[in-house]
């Protein structure tokens, strides 16, 4: 059985490979490298809650086969070890996702501010 999810996994890792390279933002959209650059943060700020979607259902999905395993053993020896990854996943996610934001925050490191040209930049002193 986790062969055949596994070989999904693949078939859809595919897909998204090709729906990537042929996105219009990294073919045709992408005009200079503020606009790439927008793009892949973009891109990367919508796939880190499709992570934590995936490893939350991941998490159900395992409580789902332990729940339905009944007095297999070795069936709930295996549920209750998925179900581990699982929390963990979920927990080394947000926790990476929150480490993110309290550095981002606590360093200012807010782009919004930066100059485009480097002839904009003013020297104060």
């Amino acid at each position: 059985m986790i062969m055949k999810f596994i070989k999904q996994v693949i078939k859809v890792r595919y897909a998204l490979v090709v729906l990537f390279l042929t996105s219009p933002v990294f073919v045709i959209a992408a005009g200079t490298l503020n606009d790439i650059e927008e793009a892949v943060l973009e891109l990367l700020n919508s796939i880190i809650p499709m992570f934590v979607a995936a490893a939350v259902v991941f998490f159900l999905w395992s409580v789902l086969k332990y729940v339905n395993s009944g007095d297999n053993a070795e069936v709930r020896i295996q549920a209750r070890a998925l179900m581990v990854y699982g929390v963990v996943a979920i927990f080394v996610l947000v926790s990476v996702w929150g480490l993110v934001g309290l550095l981002e925050n606590v360093f200012n490191l807010d782009n919004s501010n930066l100059p485009v040209n480097p002839n904009d930049i003013i020297l104060e002193m």
